[in-house]
């Protein structure tokens, strides 16, 4: 077993971890080619790179991002201590 300090530690060390694939995500994003210009009835696959964006992009924010977040809500949580605004 281990105490909460050090869960609390430890925590903070996964969250720069996750910090750190989120930079290395939007990095990758950011390089990845724009989108072809298509027509709105166009309904064929996307090609690889717009489909890799849209993923990255959903897990960002449906998965890294609320991630970090809850994780340091975990590392500041103090029983007893009212959370700031």
């Amino acid at each position: 077993m281990i105490s909460a300090e050090t869960a609390r530690e430890e925590l903070q060390s996964v969250v720069k971890d996750l910090e750190g694939l989120q930079g290395r995500l939007v990095e990758m994003r950011r390089a990845l080619p724009p989108p072809p210009p298509t027509l709105e009835d166009d309904y064929g696959d996307p090609d690889a790179s717009t489909e890799m964006t849209r993923v990255i992009e959903c897990v960002l924010q449906d998965c890294v991002g609320p991630a970090i977040r809850d994780l340091l809500a975990a590392v500041e949580y103090r029983p007893g201590v009212e959370a700031e605004p």
